[in-house]
């Protein structure tokens, strides 16, 4: 029952679910950037990386616009990416990146019925379905249904697998299959409902800090908010600030609840709701109604971040409190109510005013980092915006992208927030939160607790 794929020779699959059936055909190929024919891909800036390409050969009916969750689920990681049926809509590539050899079952999900939709320019609740709805190999059971196919990614120079990854290596995996070497201590799934393909955090990291550079080296996995949890305390000379919206507020509320110390002995601060928009829309704030009913337009004006790095509000702050690294983040908020086009131009100038901060504070006495703590993928619970809601994981995920490029003009480190998330975007522990306080957010939701424990290591190196 197995769909063993080679290289280029593979017959159609197909697949059916959800009321719908497509034969598609898996094409798998690797990039390399020392040969002469490689190709470079936003957000991927490894040497070396492995792509599934998904060939809608008999597309479903009425679906022939439509988009899908598409997931690799191995031992060696899991990738989640949204593909289109139509390969020329203009908008995204109609495949995975790998960063790992291995073989992967395929999880194939439709979530939109147009790019129209899966843009946000439509409603985007029409047609979404309600759970994750497989399409899988008939007249199989178990695992089997999902398609196997193999990825050999060529190693280039010393082996990643060996030697670990960066945080920012956009193609290594945030998850891996669970099996008896990579036993976790907590209960997740990628499939909650069917308990099928048990997932632990990849914790490949090799290096947090550039240079070697950092207050403490993380010991053991788990270690930040297990010596909390011990009522210890950690020894650091760091010192961060997080500007953000609900989810860096929520993250911040975690962590001074777990590590109260760092709240009082002012290591840590977070400067509320920062982050709810580069360019702030007030129609809803002071309009609600009148606007989720399609009757107030849009109307933006520039956010606290950008209005504060301006006014000088921000520097004044680094030299009260020296800090050694700056969070911050937005996206939700913008993309709910813009275009693609309209953040990314909006996230160009923004990363361009952070930047200049910082040059300015380069060789003073008190230099710092600044790292994009990145958005998580969205849940799809929050209903109260109606049709006025516009923001789709697809949307999302073209703007992780986006992010990762422009970062890399502004020298921003970046935190895998939407990839950490995506493959499970469905198990927010509220209605669109994936850190949320109150209760064991291991237990609650090990997705947060594994960002959390992320931020934490890389708040710990210096400028």
């Amino acid at each position: 029952a197995e769909v063993n794929v080679t290289l280029d020779v593979r017959p159609g699959v197909r697949l059916c679910g959800c009321g719908i059936c497509a034969l598609v055909q898996f094409h798998v190929s690797h990039n390399n950037n020392n040969s002469s024919n490689s190709s470079t891909t936003v957000g991927i800036s490894d040497s070396s990386s492995g792509s599934v390409r998904f060939e809608f050969i008999e597309p479903p009916v009425n679906f022939t616009d439509g988009w899908y969750d598409a997931t690799l689920l191995g031992v060696t990681g899991v990738y989640t990416s949204p593909i289109a049926t139509n390969p020329n809509n203009g908008l995204q590539p109609d495949y995975i990146h790998v960063g790992t050899s291995g073989r992967y079952r395929v999880h194939l999900s439709p979530t939109h019925n147009s790019t129209e939709q899966a843009m946000g320019v439509a409603d985007v609740q029409v047609g979404l379905p309600a759970e994750t709805c497989p399409l899988v190999m008939e007249n199989v059971e178990g695992l089997e249904k999902y398609p196997l196919i193999e990825v050999r990614v060529p190693p280039v120079g010393s082996s990643k697998e060996e030697d670990g990854f960066d945080y920012e290596d956009g193609s290594q995996p945030r998850w891996v299959v669970s099996n008896s070497s990579t036993q976790c201590d907590y209960n997740l799934y990628f499939d909650p409902k069917e308990k099928i393909f048990p997932l632990c955090f990849h914790r490949g990291i090799k290096d947090y800090c550039d240079d070697g550079k950092t207050s403490k080296q993380p010991a053991t996995p788990n270690s930040s908010l297990a010596a909390a949890n011990n009522n210890a305390t950690t020894t650091t000379t760091t010192r961060a600030i997080v500007l953000g919206d609900s989810h860096a507020d929520k993250l911040v509320e975690v962590l001074f609840q777990q590590q109260p110390h760092l709240e009082k002995e002012k290591r840590w601060m977070a400067t509320k709701y920062h982050g709810v928009g580069i360019y702030l829309n007030k129609a809803p704030h002071y309009h609600f109604k009148a606007y989720v009913a399609g009757q107030k337009k849009p109307e933006f004006v520039p956010g606290k971040m950008l209005e504060n790095l301006k006014t000088g509000r921000y520097r004044s702050l680094q030299m009260e409190h020296k800090f050694t690294t700056w969070f911050f983040q937005s996206g939700h908020w913008d993309l709910r109510d813009a275009t693609l086009g309209e953040y990314e131009r909006r996230l160009a100038e923004l990363f361009r005013e952070f930047a200049k901060f910082r040059d300015k504070f380069r060789k003073s006495v008190a230099p710092f980092r600044i790292v994009w703590l990145g958005f998580p993928a969205f849940s799809y619970k929050r209903e109260m915006w109606g049709g006025m809601e516009m923001r789709t994981n697809v949307k999302l995920a073209l703007a992780d992208q986006a992010v990762a490029k422009i970062a890399r003009k502004y020298g921003v480190e970046v935190l895998p927030f939407f990839n950490l998330t995506y493959p499970l975007y469905r198990q927010s522990c509220d209605s669109h939160h994936y850190v949320c306080p109150n209760g064991n957010l291991k237990e609650r939701n090990p997705i947060g607790y594994e960002f959390l424990e992320l931020v934490l290591d890389v708040s710990q190196c210096l400028p």
